[in-house]
């Protein structure tokens, strides 16, 4: 099997927001848009696997905000 890696340059310093992003398509996601420069905001359940992901992440997360 042959993975495609992609570039998304015209996303480079956009802003993106990623529901579900602590599990399976949503945390690949936020992992190719994080390697691409892209700004996330990331919607979880579980605020532990946020700081899991967060940890995980090349920019450092501004803040996490319960609703």
């Amino acid at each position: 099997m042959k993975l495609i890696i992609m570039k998304f340059n015209l996303l480079k310093d956009k802003t993106a927001i990623v529901t579900g992003a602590s599990g399976g398509i949503g945390r690949e996601i936020v992992k190719l848009l994080d390697q691409n420069g892209v700004y996330l905001v990331l919607s979880v359940i579980d605020e532990e696997r946020l700081n899991e992901i967060g940890k995980k992440l090349s920019q450092e997360p501004v803040s996490s905000q319960e609703q």
